[in-house]
């Protein structure tokens, strides 16, 4: 998904003027190690605009992030919590 930012820009110094820009929401994979801090994290990204998945360490995530790729649904970023 699409994600529409808007902003304003003082070109001038006079005349301030709105623009929208749309931008590719990120998809992030957030891979969870046990850790509390890895919920602050995944709020920090979505904070962002990401669309975050997260992901519980071990045997499974490997798979899981591999029929990703093969469905066409590549990640844009695997992020390791602490």
């Amino acid at each position: 998904d699409d994600v529409l930012v808007n902003a304003a820009s003082d070109v001038d110094g006079d005349n301030t003027k709105k623009v929208e820009v749309v931008v590719k929401q990120k998809k992030i994979i957030l891979i969870d190690h046990d850790d509390s801090f890895v919920h602050t994290l995944g709020n920090y990204l979505r904070q962002t605009g990401a669309e975050v998945n997260t992901l519980r360490s071990g045997p499974k995530t490997l798979a899981t992030i591999e029929k990703m790729v093969e469905d066409g649904e590549s990640p844009d970023m695997v992020v390791l919590s602490p």
